[in-house]
């Protein structure tokens, strides 16, 4: 296909795209019982490779009208997270889809090559993939002002690629998905669970029996087990069920519930949540969205820990002599491109709402700044809104602006669950 100008009808397309065997017999425990297990997650990369992507003019239209993404630096992202990861060395990488930002074929190539860096360190990451990594009609390629479609990769392909990163070291695999068990030690399991093969989120039928299988196994063994998705098990938000719940969700619950699953690790939302539970889950935020931020998981064969770390990107921009302003103070840039980029959204919807023009900007000031603490999961406090959200309730009120004030004294960056027997 020949280059195009990214217009804006083409843009508004786009964005709706943006806001996811055999079995055997024993594998070595990577750790004894007596040691604790790290695993981290981390989910909704998008990566996307500089191969394809010059950090132009059509690339600025798109990510300025998308959700905050901090993607003039996902390259450096990533890298950093490379770094930490070396350095934590945890028993396990997880990370929970949305690899790449449309399915690129090129994207998920290079980002291959990143996570040899952690295979070489002795660092196992195990890879599922999210509704936008597979058989990918979005996928585009960007060069300056132009934008053309680019190729894609099939769920052959992925399986291919990223072999070395949980599908080789599999205890089972799923044949109808890219579904799979990981056996950190002889006591824990992880699920990586694809929901992308049913159809649009959703489970095959034959998934859900080999799952099942799967868990008996573990009973059988005294193994406790961690699950992982991309999209949701639960509804973390009334407003965003379809596409966002995988269908067989409750179904799945009730599942892990019958085993003593620990909890389901997920993202596709890209802000930071958690629905309690018999079955716990947490949402992870996007590392590509403030506070970059992705979720540290350690068990003892007692009890689970979760808890969120932020990137460092400033360290790593310093130690690697980087003199660029907003990495070496990359927290308050993220922050503010977020924030800045959902002001600008709301602005322009409220161009001919007959406000005046210092109405609107604290009307757009004051959900983009809510969000952008909304998405951290940490508790905040409102006092410093109330003037913006009074405003908006005398103006007809905004449904996302009173979701995040009703969830405004929560915080969604930890938890612990007790293993019991």
């Amino acid at each position: 296909m020949g280059r195009r100008r990214l217009s804006a009808a083409a843009l508004a397309a786009l964005l709706l795209l943006l806001p996811a065997c055999g079995a055997k017999e024993d594998v070595p425990a990577v750790t004894s019982r007596d040691e604790p297990v790290t695993l981290v997650q981390a989910t909704d990369l998008h990566y996307i490779s500089p191969a394809i992507c010059d950090n132009g003019a059509a690339f600025h239209t798109m990510v300025e009208n998308s959700d905050g993404k901090a993607m003039f630096y996902i390259q450096e992202i990533m890298e950093t997270f490379v770094d930490e990861m070396t350095a934590l060395q945890p028993d396990g990488v997880l990370l929970t889809g949305d690899l790449t930002l449309l399915g690129a074929k090129a994207s998920h190539q290079d980002l291959a090559k990143l996570l040899d860096k952690l295979r070489e360190a002795g660092v196992q990451t195990l890879v599922i993939p999210g509704n936008h990594d597979l058989d990918s009609t979005s996928a585009l390629s960007f060069d300056g002002e132009d934008y053309a479609s680019a190729e894609g990769l099939s769920a052959e392909e992925f399986e291919t690629l990223y072999a070395p990163y949980g599908f080789d070291q599999a205890l089972s695999r799923d044949e109808h998905s890219l579904s799979y068990v990981y056996a950190p030690r002889k006591d824990l399991r992880v699920v990586m669970l694809d929901a992308n093969a049913g159809g649009w989120c959703s489970v095959p039928d034959e998934t859900m029996g080999w799952l099942e299988q799967q868990l008996k196994a573990a009973k059988r063994a005294g193994a406790r087990v961690v699950a992982a998705s991309h999209q949701n098990l639960a509804v973390h938000d009334p407003r965003f069920t379809w596409g966002y719940q995988i269908v067989e969700g409750d179904d799945l619950r009730a599942l892990y519930e019958k085993y003593g699953v620990l909890c389901n690790l997920s993202g596709h939302l890209h802000n930071q949540h958690i629905v309690d539970g018999a079955v716990p889950e947490v949402a992870t935020s996007a590392l590509s969205i403030c506070p970059n931020q992705y979720g540290v998981v350690t068990y003892d064969g007692e009890t689970l820990s979760y808890e969120t770390k932020e990137l460092d990107v400033a360290a790593w921009a310093a130690k690697n002599g980087r003199t660029d302003a907003e990495l070496l103070d990359f927290a308050a840039y993220s922050e503010e491109f977020m924030t800045a980029v959902n002001r600008n959204k709301t602005a322009a919807k409220l161009a001919d709402s007959g406000l005046t023009e210092e109405e609107a900007a604290l009307l757009a000031d004051t959900v983009a700044r809510l969000n952008t603490a909304y998405f951290s999961g940490a508790a905040f406090d409102l006092a410093p809104y109330e003037e913006g959200i009074a405003l908006w309730r005398a103006n007809g009120g905004n449904r996302h602006l009173e979701s995040i004030a009703a969830e405004a004294a929560e915080d969604y960056r930890c938890l612990t669950v007790t293993a019991g027997g």
